[in-house]
């Protein structure tokens, strides 16, 4: 979820504040606002040609994974948010992934779609099978 509302969140224009959603946005109580949601980089599945083919990731077809654990969507752009990130990390059982060295082109294949499941994008564009 979004940490600010945008609703009420505000541009500043010449010393003002200006409301992202205008005055009567901001005048619903927080409790009455539609959910928000923000980007934060935790995961983004995409496939090689759509990176290549350059422009727009995000879309009106991406489809949201929503992280309820905030633990696991934390931001990490600030050498502070990388400690923090650190600590939780230092406090927490990570999953065991088992990884198999595959001896062919084949074998590199299969191995992917075994870590990776069936092609599907979280956020960004829906891939074909």
């Amino acid at each position: 979820m979004a940490h600010g509302h945008p609703a009420w969140s505000f541009f500043i224009e010449n010393d003002n504040m200006i409301p992202m959603l205008g005055w009567d946005a901001l005048r619903t109580r927080s409790q009455d606002l539609s959910p928000a949601v923000t980007l934060n980089g935790l995961i983004y599945v995409f496939s090689a040609e759509q990176v290549r083919q350059g422009g727009q990731l995000i879309t009106e077809n991406t489809i949201p994974y929503l992280a309820h654990d905030e633990e696991e969507s934390i931001e990490v752009d600030t050498p502070f948010q990388w400690r923090v990130a650190e600590l939780i990390a230092s406090r927490r059982e990570l999953p065991k992934i088992e990884l198999r060295l595959p001896s062919s082109r084949a074998d590199l294949l299969d191995e992917s779609q075994r870590l990776a499941g069936p092609p599907q994008a979280l956020f960004g564009e829906r891939l074909s099978n």
